[in-house]
């Protein structure tokens, strides 16, 4: 037998029967057309305001039927903390679970891998490379090299013999 509100029948079915009785066609037939006819005089005011609520602000029940959000507006920094921490969590678990499925020695050789690849590419690169200026004027001014020397006197000058 069925339940809810399909089950005013007026007369008991036969469980051993093929085709519904001619009662049963018609109290079908009038369901149906009462809500073919709540169907063609279209959405109620309030189900139009919800709609309309709806659609104005799609974060308001983005996810909420499948994640058990509640479905007011938190605004975007309330949900994205909300999604870190789900993956902070996640990323913990994650670590437990790496914790109890590997031994003592399987963690510390990894961690030793780890630092070799760190070395290996952060520390190995190529040294830096400086200009050299073409003029040796200029370069011995960025050197700073004419800063200590005397400046040689001119020939003919008074003081040399």
């Amino acid at each position: 037998m069925q339940s809810g509100p399909e089950s005013t029948l007026s007369e008991p079915r036969d469980p051993l029967a093929a085709e519904p009785s001619a009662s049963e066609v018609e109290e079908w037939a009038a369901r149906e057309r009462k809500r073919r006819e709540a169907w063609l005089a279209g959405a109620t005011e309030s189900d139009r305001a919800a709609w309309a609520q709806r659609e104005s602000d799609p974060r308001l029940h983005r996810g909420s039927a499948t994640r058990g959000l509640p479905s007011v507006d938190l605004g975007e920094p309330v949900w994205m903390m909300q999604r870190y921490i789900r993956e902070m969590q996640l990323a913990t678990e994650g670590a437990v679970s790496l914790v109890f499925r590997t031994s003592l020695s399987d963690a510390f050789d990894a961690l030793v891998r780890a630092g070799r690849e760190w070395e290996d590419n952060f520390t190995a690169q190529p040294p830096r490379r400086r200009r050299v200026a073409m003029d040796e004027d200029v370069a011995d001014t960025r050197a700073g090299r004419n800063k200590s020397r005397v400046p040689v006197p001119p020939e003919g000058s008074a003081g040399t013999s």
